[in-house]
């Protein structure tokens, strides 16, 4: 029999029907030594966007604040801005990871208007005492450690995870104004260590805790464009994060609740612009969800959420710099017949005495025996003006309106299995629109947030996946397109020449191809990246070229009496592609990583 294992958040099982939902665990033992922002931009259609101090997502083509990062049931997105770095989540502390694409804000709440990043823990009892030690060394002065231990009893599991990663990045790139020679990247370095853990506890058959810890730290050096002669800036950030959790489960009941605290530190430092600015957040979290199942076909979720947000930073200007919003969420699943499934949803929120607009989802799912599953959903989502869009000093507005959007999602899927062949096809399209979209624009000495344009959304992924097996091994093909339009249909201003036009940093084309053979205790792998050319002006005027990646890697396992080794290493950018995925921002060329599991 198979232990019982349990991830941490699992909303998106239930109830993300009609949206949808990517699992990347198999991507994970290709990226070791790597962050999430280069997992994710490899292995999925998110568009990821490196800014050099910070790397930013894009799904469906909608903005960075429009997706939300979740670690175990708790948003990662800063409330100052509304982001999160994805390059500070190193992969090697992922167990599981999902990608929601797709308006949820029924189910997940402010700023899910793109979609979702899920990042979970596995809890597994009954499972022994086991370690890991890591490590890696690469190009550009690459130097990475890390180590995870775990004991797991019948009625208790504990888990240890540190990791440390830096880098000098000083990476050779063709000098813009005289192609014929090269630069090195200078004032790049970086650094960064994490630490996770977490304590699970069974009281007695239907109570279980769990008490989960996160820390993070780092410090990069933000290089010059290849605009600028010099750069003298500094990014320090440093977060605390603690999540109580707690599940009563009994017959045809469940109930679960969480209580989280975030802290938020963010250092910059720039001395040629006279900037030194300290920004610290702090987040309260409860929420708590009631499950029934009212019969064998029908279940009923009622959650309520109370959110507590403290801002501490001289460029904030709004009072107290304190608010609490209040929300009620409430989600129906009904089982029609052996194949088919309802979903409606509802959320609600209260922030300084205003209701949000009512966030109902409506989604069904149908299983056609022998043909495929058919599945569709239409829901309504939103976004607040973050603290930033709202009191910024110099510039905030506090009159803005929140985003609002609807988005209507169809897919259908296949999976063809025979003894030595499968084949999985899924082909998703979708349509929304994202009315009072908030951009931030130059007004007198200072850039100002309005509400000017109205989004449109629609396009098309495609999921598929070809696996063989026979005598000489096995065979996996994976291939993730997307067409994706993304464009402004409104007239900002009288003649607006971006009305109509695609956004910027919104490829029209994505293809993430991976090619693996396995035999024994060999793996071999090729993995293909291909995006299309990059609007860089409203208007496009400008634009980055298209580019295409490759990486190639071998992996192989060792036995060591009762200890494993698990040896890798790989060639990433083969064809020495230069190519920027921010404008004036060059990214690197040829690479190579060797990395080393050892499990004890």
């Amino acid at each position: 029999m198979l232990k019982e294992i349990v991830l941490s958040d699992d909303k998106l099982d239930q109830w993300a029907v009609g949206t949808s939902v990517l699992s990347l665990d198999s991507a994970l033992s290709y990226s070791q030594g790597q962050d999430l922002s280069s997992l994710l931009s490899s292995s999925s259609h998110i568009r990821i966007r490196n800014y050099g101090a910070l790397a930013t997502s894009s799904i469906r083509g909608a903005g960075a604040s429009h997706t939300q990062v979740v670690w175990n049931g708790l948003s990662l997105n800063n409330p100052m801005h509304g982001q999160y770095d994805l390059s500070l989540i190193p992969v090697f502390f992922i167990e599981n990871i999902r990608v929601q694409s797709g308006a949820l804000s029924s189910l997940l709440g402010d700023g899910a208007i793109g979609g979702s990043i899920h990042l979970n823990r596995v809890r597994a009892f009954d499972k022994g005492t086991s370690a890991l030690l890591y490590t890696g060394i690469g190009s550009f002065g690459k130097r990475s450690l890390g180590y995870k231990a775990q004991i797991s009893r019948t009625n208790f599991v504990w888990d240890f995870a540190f990791y440390q990663d830096e880098s000098k990045n000083d990476f050779s790139f063709s000098d813009p104004y005289n192609p014929v020679l090269m630069k090195n990247q200078e004032h790049a370095s970086q650094f960064s260590r994490s630490l996770q853990s977490s304590l699970s506890k069974r009281f007695g058959e239907y109570i279980t805790a769990d008490l989960i810890y996160l820390y993070q730290e780092s410090e990069r050096l933000i290089p010059p464009t290849l605009f600028e002669g010099q750069s003298t800036a500094k990014k320090e950030d440093i977060a605390h994060r603690w999540i109580l959790k707690t599940n009563y489960k009994r017959e045809h009941k469940e109930w679960n609740a969480q209580v989280a605290f975030s802290s938020d530190r963010l250092i910059f430092v720039d001395s040629l612009k006279d900037i030194n600015s300290n920004h610290n957040t702090e987040q309260f979290v409860f929420n708590q969800d009631f499950q029934w199942e009212l019969n064998a076909t029908s279940l009923l979720r009622i959650e309520n959420m109370v959110q507590h947000q403290r801002i501490y930073s001289e460029n904030i200007k709004a009072g107290d710099n304190r608010e609490t919003r209040y929300g009620l969420i409430a989600n129906y699943r009904k089982e029609i017949g052996a194949s088919g499934v309802l979903i409606l949803s509802a959320r609600e929120e209260l922030l300084d005495s205003k209701w949000s607009p009512l966030l109902p989802t409506v989604a069904y799912k149908h299983i056609f025996a022998d043909v495929g599953i058919l599945e569709g959903s239409i829901s309504r989502s939103f976004r607040r003006p973050t603290w930033n869009d709202r009191y910024w000093s110099p510039g905030g507005n506090p009159d803005l309106r929140s985003e609002k959007g609807m988005m209507a999602n169809l897919s259908f899927e296949k999976i063809f299995n025979k003894s030595i062949l499968q084949k999985q096809f899924k082909l998703s399209t979708y349509y929304g629109r994202i009315s009072d979209w908030i951009i931030w624009l130059p007004e007198a000495a200072y850039w100002t947030p309005r509400n000017l344009a109205l989004v449109e959304q629609k396009g098309v992924e495609l999921e598929a996946l070809l696996a063989y097996s026979n005598r000489w091994g096995a065979f996996k093909y994976q291939n993730r397109s997307s067409i994706q339009s993304s464009t402004n249909i409104d007239e900002r201003v009288p003649g607006d020449e971006t009305q109509g036009k695609q956004l910027i940093y919104v490829p029209l084309y994505q293809v993430n191809q991976n090619i693996s053979w396995s035999k024994d205790s060999w793996e071999i792998y090729f993995r293909h990246h291909f995006e299309s050319k990059r609007f860089t002006t409203d208007d496009h005027s400008d634009h980055l070229l298209a580019y295409q990646l490759g990486d190639i890697g071998i992996q192989k396992q060792i036995s060591l009496g009762t200890t494993k080794l698990n040896a890798g290493i790989q060639l990433a950018n083969i064809w020495n592609e230069e190519y920027q995925l921010v404008q004036g921002r060059p990214m690197p060329g040829r690479s190579i990583q060797v990395n080393i599991n050892l499990y004890l």
